[in-house]
C-alpha cells in the first residue's frame, strides 16, 4: 500500500502535500526526485526532509537523468 505522511492542505487551491511511502518505506518522493522525473518546489511548512530532497535532486542533475539529461 501507500502511506501518506505530514500531510496537509492548502487553503488556497486544495492540494495536497505529503511524504508519499510506498509498502517497502521507500520514500516515493525522493524516488521520483532522484530519477528526475520531478522537480524539487517548497510548497508546505513541513520541511523536514527538505535537505535530503534538495540532495536527491542535485543527484540526479548531477548525473543527467531524466528531465536533467542534456539533450
Amino acid at each position: 500500500g501507500v502511506r501518506l505522511v505530514g500531510s496537509e492542505m492548502c487553503k488556497e487551491t486544495g492540494q495536497v502535500y505529503a511524504y508519499v511511502y510506498l509498502s517497502d518505506d521507500v520514500s516515493y518522493n525522493e524516488t521520483l526526485l532522484k530519477e528526475g522525473q520531478a522537480r524539487l518546489k517548497v510548497e508546505s511548512t513541513n520541511t523536514s526532509l527538505l535537505s535530503k530532497f534538495v540532495d536527491a535532486q542535485k543527484t540526479a542533475k548531477a548525473n543527467n537523468v531524466g528531465i536533467w539529461a542534456k539533450k
